[in-house]
């Protein structure tokens, strides 16, 4: 972003050189630096979102960690009994991901709800 700044920049300072002008020329600086301002703005809170999603995403695959292994018997999808055998089909990284997955899911509509 910053180049295309400094290419405007340029290309206005060239064309101020040879235009008559000097008023266009003072409002095109004004909008460059308006536009400086909302840039940074915009790093800052694309900056802070990544920080959110790291925490948020961290602390599901944590949750689930823990939680899949102290209720590992009770939560076990995977398993089958068939006559007298008990059959795990899903193993137990594939049942984490699906409740990881259902938990950001979770979060994510939590977090879109308009209040009231």
């Amino acid at each position: 972003m910053n180049n295309c700044i400094e290419y405007l920049r340029s290309f206005i300072i060239h064309n101020s050189k040879n235009s008559k002008n000097k008023k266009d020329v003072n409002e095109y600086e004004k909008k460059i630096s308006e536009y400086e301002k909302k840039i940074s703005e915009y790093e800052k809170k694309i900056s802070e979102y990544e920080k959110k999603k790291n925490n948020y995403s961290n602390f599901v695959d944590n949750y689930v960690e823990d939680w899949f292994e102290k209720n590992k018997e009770d939560v076990d999808i995977g398993k089958i009994n068939i006559g007298m055998f008990e059959i795990d089909i899903l193993p137990d990284y594939i049942e984490k991901y699906i409740y990881k997955k259902i938990l950001r899911i979770l979060f994510s509509i939590i977090l879109k709800v308009p209040s009231a």
